[in-house]
């Protein structure tokens, strides 16, 4: 394998077809792919290169893989879906995907879809789609390996090793993957516990994770089809910071993920593939506070969630025009077990409405399509899909409910003859309620099986262009979310569910990648949005005001010089305008951060080091969990 090069690409956004025409990378809207190039060459995590581009927040509780949320464009957790290799990361009962737990080191591309996702990953994209792929086994046959350490502050370590090896009709990839970070860092308590009235600087008590993750994946040539096969693993415990920064807490959640995946493709000629996938995944979580330190009461919960999916795929392509029809199942069964209470105290709790025991079982079906049209320099795409989903609680029947909805999309990109692409697009999507919102989950939450499905109408339009020296996107949008469900908490801290409100969210996103000569370039990527309370019922003092956790402006800027066998870079991350709560009356951190690497490169070898946040700023994204401000980290490469 030859050494790594010496040119640090950017990010390049998806703009065209790959030669099959059986690629589902182009569609009408602002789209980017990240590869692996970008993130390989200095220690840098998931979140933390997410939140460099425009249009998405990260919403993390603080530290080195601690739980970090994704949001493009105002959406919510839950509304952002996240893959891997085609399997959603987010749980199809619900709930917001943990970029903490994707290591990037077995990763070969990061896609980003901000309005329109393909149909072969999800019918119900509100929010848009992150899709990480690991690395490929497609391409030539090489023999080759690679491994790498990286050191850091605050006790931060990662060890990751790979090897791909094969034939011609055989190829595989084994991967490994270690992160470990004690977050032990100091930072000032407003408020600390032995003295509420003086504030001080003091540590971050029990914010530990550790992760382990390992990947088999396999391509065997079976005539003239191929069969892929992907074995994952992962093992995570996490400590559980509360909002009170206290010494004696302990409580942690042990996190447990295994999934197969099977997948067959075969080309019949030039015109048309088939592709058939099947997975099935089981992930085992332990939550333990015993001493009851995060305000819930004492637990020791298990929570079991076993799924499975089987999808075919059969893609059409001629002169001027592409198709896809895709049907897909997907099932999923949670179950939980309160091992700390006998039956007559879960009985007890149940009744008095602190949380039951119970198990969820959801099924999915999503039978759609895509057809895209090619005339002269425009090019039509058109989406269109029907979900079936059902909902049973499994241990009250009276709760089962049943949902049929629709969702589709409409774009069209023109080129001009500067080269220019201007683009449209109009899209119907929905989110189903979860199983959470639903029925209810671990104590804290009253379901509600009346919810009705979040409805959205997405509008963008924006243009693109790109030559040898500049690449330039910019891309407005109008996003309106009705029956928006939305929680309340009651006198007891018990969570309610309802469909109580309306939004608006409105933004500009301009991307621009200059390379000034061979050695250096520059870029930014700027986000200006509204995020704005259209309705809410429950207080109307609310409506008008900005959706709370968003900024609502925010920016990356960062050069980069490459000569010879060393580089350089530096980025400047920039948020402000942003409220913590929906009333508007409590003003998010701004932040102002610089960030900088070094590296150099010797045949097969690259050290590098890079200082995330050299001025400390640590601002926060929730208010009372900090950030571990100013962070080093001296990372060696070594591939063969």
């Amino acid at each position: 394998m030859p050494a790594f090069s010496t040119t640090e690409l950017n990010t390049v956004a998806v703009y065209g077809h790959n030669d099959s025409g059986f690629s589902p990378d182009f569609l009408s809207g602002h789209h980017q792919r990240i590869e692996r190039e970008e993130f390989t060459r200095k220690f840098i995590l998931l979140p933390e290169l997410l939140g460099q581009q425009s249009g998405i927040d990260i919403q993390s509780i603080g530290g080195i893989g601690q739980y970090s949320s994704p949001v493009i464009r105002g959406s919510s957790g839950q509304q952002v879906l996240v893959f891997w290799d085609g399997l959603q990361i987010n749980s199809l009962n619900g709930g917001g995907a943990d970029l903490s737990k994707i290591s990037l080191s077995q990763a070969e591309t990061v896609d980003i879809y901000r309005s329109i996702a393909p149909v072969e990953l999800s019918s119900s994209a509100v929010g848009g789609i992150i899709h990480i792929r690991s690395r490929s086994l497609a391409g030539e046959i090489i023999n080759q390996g690679e491994v790498h350490a990286t050191h850091g502050s605050y006790g931060t370590r990662q060890y990751a090793l790979s090897q791909n090896f094969g034939s011609t009709e055989s190829q595989w990839l084994l991967s490994g993957d270690l992160l470990q970070a004690d977050n032990d860092f100091t930072y000032l308590e407003p408020q600390p516990v032995d003295n509420p009235q003086q504030p001080g600087y003091e540590k971050r008590y029990n914010n530990e994770s550790q992760q382990y993750q390992w990947l088999i994946k396999g391509r065997q040539a079976l005539g003239d089809s191929y069969l892929n096969i992907a074995v994952q693993s992962g093992r995570g415990k996490r400590g559980l910071t509360s909002r009170i920064n206290f010494p004696a807490n302990h409580a942690q959640l042990k996190t447990d993920s295994d999934s197969l995946q099977l997948n067959w493709q075969k080309t019949w000629g030039k015109e048309q593939k088939t592709e058939i996938s099947g997975n099935i995944y089981r992930q085992d979580q332990l939550y333990d506070d015993r001493d009851s330190n995060i305000g819930l009461g004492a637990q020791l919960n298990r929570y079991i969630t076993d799924g499975q999916k089987f999808q075919i795929n059969h893609y059409m392509c001629g002169d001027n025009f592409n198709a896809v029809f895709t049907s897909r199942l997907q099932q999923e069964e949670t179950a939980t077990d309160f091992r700390l209470l006998n039956e007559s105290e879960k009985e007890q709790q149940c009744l008095n409405g602190n949380g039951c025991e119970t198990a969820y079982k959801r099924q999915q079906l999503d039978n759609g399509g895509r057809l895209q049209y090619t005339l002269n320099n425009r090019e039509l795409t058109a989406q269109f899909s029907h979900i079936r989903l059902s909902d049973k609680d499994l241990q009250s029947l009276e709760n089962n409910r049943q949902d049929n909805v629709n969702t589709w999309s409409v774009g069209i990109d023109q080129r001009l003859p500067s080269g220019i692409i201007i683009y449209a697009n109009i899209a119907h999507q929905v989110r189903l309620p979860t199983t959470n919102e639903l029925f209810g989950d671990r104590g804290t939450s009253m379901g509600n099986p009346t919810l009705l499905p979040e409805q959205a109408e997405h509008y963008e339009t924006g243009l693109r262009f790109q030559n040898s020296k500049i690449e330039l996107t910019t891309s407005l949008y109008l996003r309106n979310i009705s029956d928006a469900i939305i929680s309340e908490s009651d006198s007891r801290g018990v969570i309610h569910f309802d469909n109580l409100g309306r939004t608006r969210h409105t933004g500009l996103e301009q991307d621009i990648r200059w390379n000034i000569w061979s050695a250096l370039s520059l870029s930014a990527s700027i986000t200006l949005q509204s995020n704005e309370i259209i309705e809410y019922t429950p207080i109307p003092y609310y409506e008008g005001n900005q959706a709370a956790g968003y900024s609502q402006f925010s920016g990356y800027f960062s050069a980069s010089w490459t000569k010879n066998h060393w580089d350089f870079s530096v980025g400047n991350y920039r948020q402000s305008d942003g409220y913590y709560n929906n009333s508007n009356l409590l003003e998010k951190d701004a932040e102002n951060s610089w960030n900088a690497s070094a590296g150099y490169q010797k045949k097969s070898w690259r050290v590098s080091m890079n200082v995330t946040d050299a001025t400390s700023n640590s601002a926060r994204d929730y208010p009372y969990y900090p950030e571990p401000g100013r962070m080093f980290f001296l990372r060696a490469h070594y591939q063969w």
